[in-house]
């Protein structure tokens, strides 16, 4: 019985360690504009998945933004609304196609990664002309394992440490 329960353990220990088939992707993208080069990060993407929504995109340098700040949380509420587009296809650990649209009422600003602009318009006219920017570069620079997997693995290891001790009568 203690063997079968060991062996029951070892397996869960070891799908824990197959959780990066399952890992969201973190990519860094930049553009260059001619205030400079602006660069950022978009987060909770799964590789080979269509039409999914990212979790989180943060702008870390914004030279080329007038009005940005460094470290901007584009999911931050308090400044921008929800994006009127958030729809990412990611295959072979890069982004194929993307639609991602945010408004931010207390900048009057867009950000629109869809067909690479960026600019302040008035909510009220939305004919005003959005200044373009060079297509962006998406690169896919860290895997992040899903927590359900680490968890899986760390309670694999523990219990096989516990099995170890396992009281002599």
């Amino acid at each position: 019985m203690f063997k079968m329960i060991t062996k029951i353990l070892g397996v869960i220990a070891l799908t824990g360690w197959m959780g990066a088939a399952n890992a969201t992707l973190i990519f860094d993208f930049s553009w260059n504009s001619a205030n400079g080069t602006v660069t950022g990060e978009i987060l909770g993407l799964v590789d080979n998945t269509a039409g999914q929504a990212a979790t989180g995109l943060k702008i870390t340098s914004v030279a080329g933004i007038y009005g940005g700040r460094p470290e901007w949380n584009i999911f931050d509420s308090s400044i921008w609304d929800a994006p009127a587009f958030n729809d990412f296809d990611v295959v072979g650990g890069a982004i194929t196609r993307n639609e991602f649209l945010v408004y931010s009422p207390s900048l009057v600003g867009v950000l629109d990664l869809w067909t690479n602009r960026w600019g302040y318009r008035s909510p009220y006219d939305p004919t005003i002309f959005i200044a373009p920017y060079p297509v962006p570069t998406f690169v896919n620079r860290v895997t992040v394992p899903e927590p359900s997997s680490i968890i899986l693995m760390l309670l694999g290891l523990a219990g096989l440490s516990f099995a170890r001790y396992r009281k002599q009568y």
